[in-house]
């Protein structure tokens, strides 16, 4: 008996998301894996997308309320300061100077 394959329309839709979406992940290799036929185009075999669907499955992502990130701030205030300044050509004051 033949395997079921998905096109590329096929499985975008059943996963709701854009092609395009599909797209990026073959060319990032996050995606599954796929079969390409010359003149036929993209396919997928309904069986990696079961498994793939089955592997995403979770009762829990285990995080509850906000997740720990790092965020990188520029670097140096006084640059971007001296930079605006510069720009707007606003006249330079030096520090503890009266307004």
């Amino acid at each position: 008996m033949d395997e079921v394959r998905l096109t590329e329309k096929q499985l975008a839709g059943r996963w709701q998301v854009h092609q395009g979406t599909l797209a990026n992940q073959r060319c990032a290799g996050t995606g599954i894996p796929f079969l390409k036929l010359v003149g036929v185009g993209v396919r997928y075999r309904l069986e990696d997308v079961r498994a793939a669907e089955a592997a995403a499955f979770t009762a829990t992502t285990g995080v509850c309320g906000f997740a720990d990130v790092t965020v990188e701030l520029a670097p140096a205030t006084a640059t971007v300061t001296h930079l605006v300044r510069a720009r707007s050509k606003l006249p330079r004051r030096s520090v503890g100077a009266a307004a």
